[in-house]
């Protein structure tokens, strides 16, 4: 029976392995598919956005040729200087084949083919749209009425002084245009890059089997590329018979579609080479990278109580130097402040008194010290304590007067009255007493604080607001640290006093700064809730 009990121990243990194997596996695989689908769209709109670049920089650059063009109706340029002019555009631009002026009346002007001077624009509308939208337009339409083009024509408006002076055209040559698509596409294995227009009509291809003028219909996913937002997906080409990704965006504001396609068995072939003949090595690099991700868990584990213990031990002897500074010095200094005070009242002049004033001050901030001292090593003890957070803010405010007067600071008080909250009234006065002298030293040349709250349901909202110096981001994170601070002459104990205090009784401070604007505290308290009362709060 013992026999018997360790084989199955054995057996069920070998199985759960061979589950956790076999899972491990099937989330490494899919995985790598996830992470191929996930390069491969990166890298076919990457391949899209090139293309996209090329071609708009090659029509807008012939637009901006186009645009040098002036014609005046009233003024109509001579023949021998329409041909110059137009020779001249032509030169160092084989790609384009014809050039031609038409009149706001809808005739053709001049033109580099001399059987169209003269002739009636064929497309009326197009001639209109163009002096509506004041930009380069497309089009495949023929240029007269009669004949034929199968090239592609790009329309320029003139104005003068802002008045229609007609348009100037190109007819660009589809063969040099293909060309650009098919250098896009060189490199990529079966890759095919299609410009089609609104109505899904295909203006060039850098495929032979996608001819001008088809209409794709169904064969691209035209209908969803026609939405106007780019896009990728998947579907059989009814074209190239095999199963393709599509990538699609629009061009030149929405006039023409690119739509790129590759099919799938090329997109994947690297992948699955991969697959068959790399499995075994990822394995293995997955088994050291847990086991090197394991290590550097337990060795921050390490340095995480390490710091905890630090601070305790640092916590420890804040409390021993407070005690020990309390008992040896604040009874000295209450006497050396009223002995000072005593001789303030006497018969000095005014250059002595104000020295003694000075004295006294410098002794309080002494004490202030002292009592952050004391505060920060109390124990975190919280008790059901109710008080008035007007009559709080209000001494707050009353002190931050006096204190904002020397600095040029304005202070600002909107506190709604009776409002009661969870917490002891000279802790919490304190708190904010802190975040306002700290706002006032940000505002050495003067400025706005404002002390303002809000309730919300079982909760209040004090904020703290200043338009001073701001506080770095890389700052923000360390705010309420012991003995962290970035002033000169600083302790770093009166934000962390602030943040005992107010995470005591279960309340949150946040902290919103841009340096140069200001910085926001935001200090939500607990609405009081009088237990004996049901659960009904003032």
């Amino acid at each position: 029976m013992i026999l018997a009990a360790w084989i199955n121990k054995r057996t069920i243990l070998l199985g759960t392995l061979t589950v956790v194997f076999l899972l491990s596996v099937g989330y490494l695989i899919s995985t790598l598919v996830g992470s191929a689908n996930r390069i491969v769209a990166e890298h076919h709109l990457k391949a899209l956005d090139y293309g996209s670049d090329r071609i708009e920089n090659y029509m807008k650059a012939m637009g901006d040729l186009l645009a040098t063009m002036k014609y005046d109706p009233q003024r109509p340029l001579a023949p021998e200087k329409a041909t110059l002019d137009m020779n001249r555009l032509l030169h160092g631009h084989p790609e384009i084949e014809d050039l031609w002026l038409v009149s706001p009346a809808g005739r053709i002007a001049h033109a580099t083919d001399l059987s169209l001077i003269g002739a009636a624009f064929a497309d009326r509308a197009l001639l209109d749209r163009a002096r509506s939208e004041g930009r380069m337009v497309l089009s495949q339409c023929p240029v007269a009425e009669g004949r034929h083009n199968q090239h592609i024509d790009i329309i320029v408006p003139l104005f003068e002084d802002g008045a229609f002076r007609g348009v100037i055209g190109a007819t660009i040559d589809q063969g040099r245009f293909r060309a650009v698509l098919r250098d896009i596409a060189l490199h990529e294995n079966n890759m095919v890059l299609t410009v089609v227009n609104r109505e899904g009509v295909v203006v060039a291809s850098s495929s032979d089997e996608i001819t001008q003028g088809l209409q794709l219909g169904n064969a691209y996913p035209v209908n969803e590329a026609l939405g106007g937002n780019p896009g990728q997906t998947r579907a059989r080409s009814p074209i190239f018979k095999d199963q393709r990704f599509y990538v699609y965006s629009s061009l030149l504001d929405d006039q023409w579609l690119l739509i790129l396609s590759q099919p799938v068995e090329d997109v994947y072939s690297t992948w699955l080479a991969m697959l068959r003949t790399g499995v075994p090595l990822l394995l293995v690099s997955v088994s050291l990278l847990l086991w090197l991700v394991y290590q550097l868990i337990k060795l921050d584990n390490m340095r995480r109580l390490e710091a905890l213990e630090y601070q305790a031990e640092k916590a420890h002897a804040v409390a021993e130097l407070a005690a020990s500074v309390a008992h040896e010095i604040r009874n000295p200094i209450t006497a050396i402040r009223g002995f000072m005070q005593l001789l303030s009242h006497r018969n000095a002049d005014a250059k002595t008194q104000e020295y003694v004033q000075i004295m006294v001050e410098e002794v309080d901030n002494v004490e202030a010290t002292l009592s952050e001292f004391l505060n920060l090593a109390k124990p975190h003890t919280a008790q059901q304590e109710k008080c008035d957070l007007y009559d709080v803010l209000n001494s707050v405010y009353l002190l931050a007067q006096g204190r904002a007067i020397n600095s040029g600071v304005h202070v600002i008080f909107n506190v709604p009255a009776q409002t009661l909250v969870r917490g002891d009234g000279m802790q919490l006065k304190q708190a904010f007493l802190n975040l306002c002298a700290n706002a006032i030293q940000a505002m050495p040349r003067g400025g706005r604080l404002s002390i303002s709250a809000v309730r919300t349901d079982d909760k209040v909202e004090v904020k703290i607001t200043d338009n001073g110096e701001g506080i770095p981001a890389q700052h923000l994170k360390r705010l309420g640290e012991r003995f962290f601070t970035t002033k000169a002459t600083g302790t770093g104990i009166g934000l962390a006093v602030t943040y005992r205090i107010v995470r005591k009784y279960r309340g949150r401070i946040q902290v919103a700064s841009v340096p140069g604007e200001g910085t926001e505290f935001t200090v939500t308290l607990h609405v009081w809730t009088d237990p004996g009362a049901g659960g009904a709060s003032a």
